[in-house]
């Protein structure tokens, strides 16, 4: 976008479904280490990525992107290829560590404002269950897990929370498309969307299951 090889409704539309958790995150972290539920990885791995792939179609009727496939920008994009491969190793090394710091950065500042926050003494089961594990992927879904909820539960509100990201993931993709113009918001509501949808899907199956 920041090329202007694409539209900005188009990043828009490409950002309402993007930025989803790894695969091997939701297998090996989620599914295996702290739900224990290894008889059924795929189908819940499958829901969950099925659920931001089924919503990618609602969410492109919001944004008017022309049914013609053809790219208005291949001028540009073809301007821009030579400039690209003149980016020097250096360059590409340094953007990756700049990247990496900052999202690593705030899962520190995530992580340790979730252990603040449990010094202070409170029962509402709001705060302990929502406000703390939706802070942090990592840190949330170890929460959920070790409290002492019925495993179906548990299940659904990790793999929901995994849909979601996390306001720490809210917090590294403002910082990551901060120079492009691109709001916040919409991805917010559109990420809490995919999680609802997800939830439903495996509520669905576990009713089957």
């Amino acid at each position: 976008l920041k090329k202007g090889n694409i539209s900005k409704s188009e990043g828009r539309y490409l950002l309402s479904f993007c930025n989803n958790t790894s695969p091997m995150f939701i297998i090996s972290y989620v599914i295996w280490q702290n739900l224990g539920c290894t008889d059924i990885t795929l189908p819940l791995l499958l829901i969950t990525l099925l659920a931001p792939v089924l919503l990618s179609f609602l969410f492109r009727l919001f944004y008017h992107i022309p049914k013609d496939i053809s790219c208005p920008y291949v001028t540009d994009i073809r301007q821009n290829s030579s400039k690209d491969n003149t980016m020097s190793l250096d360059a590409c090394i340094m953007n990756g560590f700049e990247t990496i710091t900052r999202i690593g950065g705030y899962i520190m500042l995530f992580s340790i404002g979730i252990s603040l926050i449990k010094l202070i003494p409170s029962a509402n089961p709001l705060i302990t269950f929502v406000l703390l594990p939706s802070l942090e992927l990592t840190t949330g879904v170890t929460m959920i897990c070790s409290a002492a909820l019925p495993l179906k539960m548990k299940v659904l509100t990790t793999l929901s929370l995994s849909a979601f990201g996390g306001w720490c993931a809210a917090a590294q993709t403002r910082a990551m498309i901060q120079d492009t113009g691109l709001p916040l918001f919409p991805y917010i509501i559109e990420k809490l969307a995919t999680a609802l949808v997800t939830s439903l899907l495996i509520y669905g199956y576990l009713l089957l299951y």
